[in-house]
């Protein structure tokens, strides 16, 4: 798996470079995965993945509240990583999450990774996109303005 762009949302980048080092965990974790998309390789991604930054030192499935079930994939730090390989509707809880992980002061950075265009078809329909998702933050700039580094990735 390879990462073929990124895009910076509200003040992501000026936090981005002392963050380095968590965010190299990341990019490292998911560009030395050796699945490629399709059909049945979501599981297999998040399984590489999350044994790679558990090794790291990162917590998996970290509750957003005592209040609620809900869980975002990863967390270290003041960073939270997102890995959405599934319907596009879940990339908008996931957004919620680490909005409201960075509202209470919990998180400073959020990244979420998904699929580019091309590859999210290899997944089937209706699965989330970098392109959509990159366009949409940039429409909703003035609502949505939580910290995001957000990854598009390929075969």
């Amino acid at each position: 798996m390879k990462i073929i762009d990124a895009y910076y949302h509200s003040t992501a980048e000026s936090l981005f470079k002392p963050r380095a080092e968590i965010i190299r965990e990341i990019t490292d974790a998911l560009t030395s995965c050796p699945y490629i998309f399709g059909k049945s390789s979501p599981t297999q991604i998040k399984r590489y993945v999350a044994n790679r930054l558990n090794s790291q030192g990162w917590t998996d499935k970290v509750r957003v509240s005592h209040k609620i079930r809900t869980t975002v994939n990863f967390m270290k730090s003041d960073v939270a990583f997102a890995l959405q390989l599934g319907n596009v509707a879940r990339t908008y809880a996931d957004l919620l999450k680490i909005a409201y992980l960075e509202n209470k002061g919990v998180i400073c950075l959020g990244v979420i990774a998904l699929p580019s265009k091309k590859e999210s078809t290899y997944l089937g329909t209706n699965y989330a996109k970098f392109e959509r998702f990159r366009d949409e933050l940039d429409v909703y700039a003035n609502i949505i303005k939580v910290p995001l580094y957000v990854i598009a990735l390929g075969n």
